[in-house]
């Protein structure tokens, strides 16, 4: 279906169009992005978006533990909300598990807002 010049059209406002397989667009005066540019731009903001996400976790992280602490934990992975922390001293692993927890996660709350660490895992290994 060919592409129906229109005032919208010439002011360089997009525009979806019709085509055989569903719509195509956004097109511009200017013309169509190619699909490699659109792709690479996307994963350059994903990209950018996680470390900047993880720079944020783990400097809260610093303010919510303190320096003594936070040196002797490591962030692990962190997925749909689950922050794995790593430390290769079992008496702190177990005073973490058993009676500090719940503490440090609502600090992280405090700092990060609400869902952004929905619970904490804490694990013993070499760090």
């Amino acid at each position: 279906m060919p592409l129906k010049q229109d005032a919208s059209h010439r002011q360089g406002k997009q525009r979806r169009v019709r085509t055989p397989g569903g719509l195509a667009g956004p097109f511009t005066e200017e013309g169509v992005t190619s699909l490699a540019e659109a792709i690479a731009e996307l994963l350059w903001r994903r990209g950018l978006r996680a470390r900047q996400r993880r720079r944020r976790l783990e400097e809260a992280w610093q303010r919510a533990l303190g320096d003594e602490l936070s040196k002797r934990l490591h962030l692990g992975s962190w997925q749909r909300g689950v922050l794995e922390v790593w430390t290769d001293d079992a008496a702190l692993l177990h005073r973490l598990v058993q009676f500090d927890s719940q503490r440090v996660l609502v600090a992280l709350q405090r700092e990060l807002g609400p869902g952004y660490v929905s619970r904490l895992r804490f694990r013993l290994g070499r760090t």
